[in-house]
Formats: structure tokens, C-alpha cells, sequence
């Protein structure tokens, strides 16, 4: 049995037995599987988003968020523009409790209503 070298290293190829054109994953399904929901967890236009920060067409970050074939370096630029956003996120959401909490403890409770009691 002859394997060809799309079954020794795994990847996916466009036309393998003419071309010879393969993509090397570079991440594993389930990395883009958690990444993108998180992605939809966190934000409400997503792909619009990654497109944007990525500089990749919403199509292409399409595939990607649905798991389809795309070039290495489109599968690289839309990972990164992920992790960036969601570790912005994080951050965000970090100075905001951090916020809160001192706005909390510092300030007297005071009653918001107008009236005299």
C-alpha cells in the first residue's frame, strides 16, 4: 500500500494528484472549534469583526469560523485576530470589575430619591 503525501502528513490539499498543493493545518480542529465560540459567546457580530481585524474577507473568515479549507496564512491571520480581540475583551472586562469594585467601596450609600423622609 502507497500512500501519498497527503495521507503521511495529513493535510488538505487542492487537486493533491495534479497539484501537489497542500495545507498544512496549523491549528487543530478542536483549538478553532473552542476559539470560535467563544468568538460567538462574547461578541454579536463576530465574523464581522475578525474580518475587520484580520484584514481577510468576511467569506474567508466564514470558512474559518465553520471549519472549511483555507490557506495557512488566512487560517494564521483570522487565529490571531481571535485571540487578540478575546484577550482585549478579557482585559476590558478586568479594568471594568476592577472599576466597579473601588466605585463600590468608596462612595456612601445615599438614597436617590428626592423626596424628604
Amino acid at each position: 500500500m502507497t500512500l501519498n503525501c497527503c495521507q503521511i502528513y495529513k493535510t488538505f490539499t487542492l487537486n493533491c494528484q495534479t497539484n501537489h498543493i497542500n495545507f498544512i493545518r496549523m491549528y487543530q480542529p478542536d483549538e478553532i472549534k473552542a476559539i470560535t465560540k467563544k468568538m460567538h459567546k462574547y461578541f454579536d457580530n463576530p465574523i464581522a469583526l475578525v474580518a475587520q481585524e484580520s484584514g481577510k474577507s468576511r467569506p474567508t473568515v466564514s470558512k474559518f469560523f465553520n471549519r472549511k479549507e483555507i490557506r495557512p496564512s488566512s487560517e494564521e491571520l483570522i487565529y490571531e485576530a481571535c485571540l487578540t480581540l478575546l484577550e482585549s475583551k478579557h482585559e476590558k472586562t478586568l479594568r471594568n470589575s476592577k472599576k466597579g469594585k473601588v466605585l463600590t467601596e468608596n462612595l456612601p450609600l445615599k438614597s436617590q430619591t428626592s423626596m424628604k423622609l
